[in-house]
């Protein structure tokens, strides 16, 4: 090789570690896959596939998004997909118990796959945060956030009849990346892998190296959940301090007209809200214990923390009252 291809081919394999972001698997998202992304790891394997993708979005080993987070997390007390390309059964199991013929996240045996090992041992093949206490036939039943709706019309909990892009509360509707085209969005329905609200829709999978919620002036996240900073693929970041003061902010980048301040920019109506500030003082895991899976379900509709008029009385206490 000649003294320029050599320079050449250090010039290149330097902008690819800095593009993979080499101290991906030092930080947050040291297990795999929410880091890593890395020259000494095969992270990106593990939830895609270069050349029999099962899925029609951004070269899913699995058929849609939730399938490919549910590889290694329970949803809707389901199974794994039992094989690639696969989709959840409907039994229920205990934690670290798999059903037989289960199947772990994809793991190459490349280099780095050794990572894996943080990720609970024994018989337990997903990772320790699960989502969704109810059974899959129940989510559509459920108060929270429900994922994959699918195609054709539901009706929301505000009482709104319209397909799975829709947002209750919200000025715009739910998208995706659009495909070879980082960061520019498409509807969710776009795609059968991102129909309706989707792990991606407020999670980013790629840890810090996916522009995670950051804390204001500060390199740490928020929290160890992964939230991503531009919720609803929105082109903003966002980066908040605490939740109990600046949490509303995630929660309005897709529920925009519950801003205290919002005017409908098609009609010019204002919204009459409560100051905002107290979003999560009153949509909150409800306070009888039966739900901590706040915000993917909860025990009380449109997951208030109580139902009126003890709600209400959290704050408008007796003999104040008008």
């Amino acid at each position: 090789m000649t003294s320029v291809g050599k320079l050449l081919l250090v010039v290149a394999l330097t902008a690819c570690a800095f593009l993979l972001g080499v101290n991906g698997a030092s930080a947050a998202g040291m297990i795999i896959p929410h880091g890593g992304y890395d020259t000494s790891t095969d992270a990106c394997l593990q939830c895609h596939d270069i050349h029999e993708a099962a899925g029609d979005y951004v070269l899913l080993r699995w058929s849609t998004v939730t399938d490919t987070c549910g590889s290694c997390h329970y949803l809707y007390s389901g199974r794994y997909p039992s094989t690639v390309g696969g989709s959840f059964g409907q039994g229920e199991f205990s934690y670290n118990t798999p059903l037989a013929g289960a199947r772990p996240a994809y793991d190459p045996k490349y280099s780095g796959h050794e990572i894996r090992s943080v990720l609970p041992t024994g018989n337990s093949i997903g990772a320790r945060t699960s989502a969704y206490e109810v059974a899959w036939a129940a989510k559509d039943a459920a108060p929270g956030h429900n994922l994959q709706r699918g195609s054709g019309s539901f009706l929301f909990k505000d009482g709104k009849l319209d397909n799975a892009g829709y947002i209750p509360g919200g000025f715009d509707r739910l998208t995706a990346i659009q495909k070879a085209s980082y960061p520019n969005t498409v509807p969710a329905t776009s795609f059968s892998g991102t129909n309706g609200l989707f792990c991606a829709s407020c999670h980013t999978p790629h840890g810090n190296f996916g522009q995670e919620l950051l804390k204001t002036g500060a390199s740490e996240p928020v929290g160890p959940k992964i939230l991503s900073g531009k919720p609803n693929h929105s082109a903003t970041a966002l980066r908040i301090d605490n939740w109990d003061t600046d949490g509303s902010k995630w929660c309005k980048k897709c529920h925009g007209k519950r801003d205290s301040e919002a005017v409908d920019p098609a009609t010019g109506a204002a919204y009459h809200n409560h100051p905002d500030i107290y979003c999560l003082q009153c949509h909150t895991n409800d306070s009888n214990g039966l739900s901590s899976d706040f915000p993917h379900t909860g025990a009380n509709e449109n997951l208030l923390q109580q139902e009126p008029d003890g709600l209400c009385l959290l704050c408008h206490k007796k003999g104040a009252l008008p």
